[in-house]
């Protein structure tokens, strides 16, 4: 934890005013050097979490660009009933579900408590579409 480490700043004041920082250069270079390492490597981990948000925010740009079409004969790729009987979702690689369907498949791979969050907010879809 960040509070339990001591900094220079912190034994500063116990020093007289005559005392040598030369008995303690080495460990205050190491430690700069140190914090210096923490500080870059904090950056990198910025510029790829930042990175990885801008194409992320791209996917999702070119995502709203996209349509298909969605023949009648499609069937569910779960259940096989034809897909345009309920509401479905159609993703980017082409597979095609109805909501219900996929809101099934997905909560059994969920701990209880995610499945339950899936569960409410598909209930709050099906009163909205109503």
């Amino acid at each position: 934890r960040a509070e339990e480490v001591l900094k220079i700043e912190d034994i500063l004041p116990f020093f007289n005013d005559f005392f040598y920082i030369d008995d303690f250069k080495d460990a205050i270079c190491k430690s700069l050097e140190i914090y210096n390492q923490n500080i870059n490597q904090l950056n990198d981990d910025m510029k790829d979490a930042t990175e990885s948000a801008e194409r992320i925010h791209s996917d999702i740009s070119n995502l709203k660009r996209k349509n298909c079409v969605v023949e009648s004969s499609k069937n569910c790729y779960l259940c096989d009933i034809p897909l345009l009987t309920r509401s479905f979702y159609v993703f980017p690689c082409s597979h095609m579900f109805h909501t219900a369907c996929l809101v099934k498949e997905i909560t059994e791979y969920l701990s209880e408590r995610k499945a339950g969050q899936v569960s409410k907010i598909y209930k709050r879809f099906v009163r909205a579409e109503r």
